[in-house]
């Protein structure tokens, strides 16, 4: 089984804070931070291993030059991902 789900949406807040306040409100593992020259992010994974991955750029307008399918304001980026089955599913198969 796969899960690729791509959400793109605007905020005000910091990828910290925001990263902050979703982990709280989900009860998430603690996030790992990176960057490079144009784009910083955050990962952790759920209980079912999911992998949460936010990103924001930090330039405005980044998204719609990577991708022209992001809607305009849009300087969010959240990524879920599933690669294989947890081990629960696994186990009723």
């Amino acid at each position: 089984m796969m899960i690729n789900e791509h959400i793109s949406f605007q905020s005000s807040l910091s990828l910290e804070e925001f990263t902050k306040r979703l982990g709280k409100n989900m009860s998430l593992k603690r996030f790992q931070f990176d960057y490079e020259n144009e784009n910083n992010w955050s990962w952790t994974y759920d209980e079912s291993n999911i992998e949460i991955n936010i990103s924001k750029p930090f330039e405005d307008g980044k998204f719609q030059e990577w991708d022209d399918s992001t809607p305009i304001g849009c300087n969010f980026s959240l990524s879920l991902l599933l690669k294989s089955e947890p081990e629960s599913v696994k186990k009723m198969i």
